[in-house]
């Protein structure tokens, strides 16, 4: 690894005999410590000054350890840590410390960083205070005994090409009033959620992938807590234990080009959310509904989805939820399409339901859906599941009233002559 900068280097062992020492000379005149191949263990912690930088030769063969402290702090100005190992081995601690703890827009590359402490609350990085804006690059955050990495404090921080795995807590937690963003990252394996997002704090993934998260507490994978915000864009949230994707009372999630497959519950399941919108993904596979809405009035859309192979309905909607429902394909699960019940209503428009099972009826009383240009597969069992309400005008049999116009390349919809009150709509074989 060579290392191009100007600030005076000091180099361990060459120039300097231990790391502290090293650290010691470079403090004052904002140097850089160069570390050659080796283990360095540290009995207190080694403390990265205001303008100072922390080298290695590689995460794999220069490696920071320290047992029973944080392992590695750095101040705010302190400028980069690049290229070790950095590692806090003791897990019985009982007091919360970290393998790296960031107060500033400190830059982390190419490091390997873990604490093993099992405290509450203990993580390998920590970020805290609102003057910690840290950037962490290709960085592999591992075997934690609690948190991968906790954002405090106002803080914010950027993830590019790390992976977090493995931890014994749950992978990120952005606490209240905090910001991640992550572009091009995994969380996976994790005992806890991939993600926690406190009240008032927000998360923008882009392009990452959260998969095998949730342990035998079947936790969410992204949990969204109420009054946080976050947007999804191009990522996979796979084979959660819980709920792939969470939200909880006035939350706001952006959910767009993802794929949510293999959750053990829902794949989305969101109680009165101020907005949630859903677009262009796929949601499936999962051992319950697909998207499950709880109260949330208009402030939902789902479109342009595929939802398909859930094991109850695809789109289950309660109390006053009342989402637009457009443009999706519905397909092959094992409960209705569209489940409405406890007074649920929705605008549902130009969807595609196909292949769902009933089991069982409905057990509550829906409004009146409002339902324009559906296309329904003869192969469906059960399109949809209402209950003693009148059948809106635009699902009645030919012989009632004149169907709406379906999809231009699908024949005309089948629809059985019931009668214009509807328990569950069974088009024919």
């Amino acid at each position: 690894m060579v290392h191009m900068t100007t600030s005076p280097q000091f180099h361990v062992p060459a120039d300097y005999p231990s790391l502290t020492a090293a650290v010691a000379a470079a403090t004052p005149v904002y140097g850089t410590v160069v570390l050659a191949p080796g283990l360095y263990r540290v009995t207190s912690t080694v403390r990265v000054g205001a303008g100072m930088r922390l080298m290695g030769s590689s995460a794999e063969d220069t490696i920071i350890e320290s047992s029973a402290q944080t392992t590695v702090a750095c101040a705010d100005g302190a400028l980069g840590v690049s290229d070790v190992c950095i590692q806090q081995v003791d897990s019985g601690v009982l007091e919360p410390v970290f393998g790296l703890e960031l107060r500033g827009g400190t830059t982390v590359e190419r490091c390997r960083i873990r604490a093993a402490c099992r405290a509450r609350n203990a993580a390998g990085v920590l970020a805290r205070t609102a003057t910690a804006m840290p950037t962490l690059n290709q960085c592999i955050v591992d075997g934690c005994g609690y948190a991968g990495m906790i954002l405090a404090a106002g803080a914010s921080a950027s993830l590019s090409g790390c992976t977090l795995r493995g931890c014994g807590g749950g992978g990120v937690l952005v606490l209240q009033g905090c910001s991640l963003k992550a572009l091009t990252s995994t969380i996976a394996g994790c005992a806890e959620s991939a993600m926690t997002v406190g009240g008032k704090a927000t998360a923008d993934l882009r392009e990452c992938t959260l998969s095998d998260n949730g342990g035998t507490g079947g936790v969410p994978t992204a949990s969204f807590k109420a009054g946080s915000r976050g947007i999804l864009r191009g990522c996979r949230v796979l084979d959660g234990r819980g709920v792939g994707i969470q939200l909880a009372e006035e939350s706001d999630c952006e959910v767009e080009g993802c794929t949510v497959l293999r959750s053990a519950k829902a794949g989305v399941a969101a109680k009165a959310p101020r907005r949630l919108v859903v677009a262009r993904s796929e949601v499936g596979e999962g051992g319950a509904a697909g998207v499950m809405l709880l109260h949330g009035g208009r402030g939902t859309t789902l479109s342009d989805n595929t939802i398909r192979g859930n094991a109850k309905s695809a789109i289950q909607l309660s109390g006053s939820a009342d989402p637009l429902v457009e443009g999706n394909q519905i397909l092959d699960g094992m409960g209705p399409g569209i489940f409405a019940f406890d007074g649920a209503r929705g605008s549902f428009v130009r969807n595609l339901i196909r292949g769902g099972v009933v089991r069982g009826r409905p057990p509550h009383t829906p409004q009146t859906p409002r339902f324009c240009r559906q296309c329904y597969s003869p192969s469906s069992r059960l399109a949809l599941g209402l209950i003693g309400r009148p059948m809106p005008p635009s699902l009645r049999h030919p012989c009632h009233a004149a169907m709406p116009p379906c999809h231009p390349h699908r024949a005309a919809p089948i629809v059985p002559p019931l009668s214009c009150r509807l328990d569950v709509l069974l088009p024919a074989s």
